[in-house]
């Protein structure tokens, strides 16, 4: 299911998880998502908390989220 993501949700800190999760997976597997290696769990997890949160709520990003059995397993974020 596709839905945009809401940061002040029941489940937002684990979807900050969940989102730095995938961005960090992904720059692991070589997407091309202006990150470069060395990056860490823990760069995902601030870029999350410092970049896109505040984005959201601003409402200067939008994030939609794919779940697959309650988790967040696919990403689009749009500026």
């Amino acid at each position: 299911m596709i839905e945009q993501w809401n940061p002040d949700g029941p489940r937002s800190e684990q979807d900050l998880y969940e989102l730095a999760g995938a961005l960090h997976a992904s720059v692991h597997a070589g997407a091309s998502v202006s990150f470069v290696l060395p990056f860490s769990l823990d760069d995902a997890q601030s870029f999350g908390r410092h970049k896109v949160l505040p984005g959201v709520r601003n409402r200067s990003r939008i994030v939609l989220v794919v779940r697959g059995e309650g988790e967040i397993v696919g990403t689009v974020q749009l500026n």
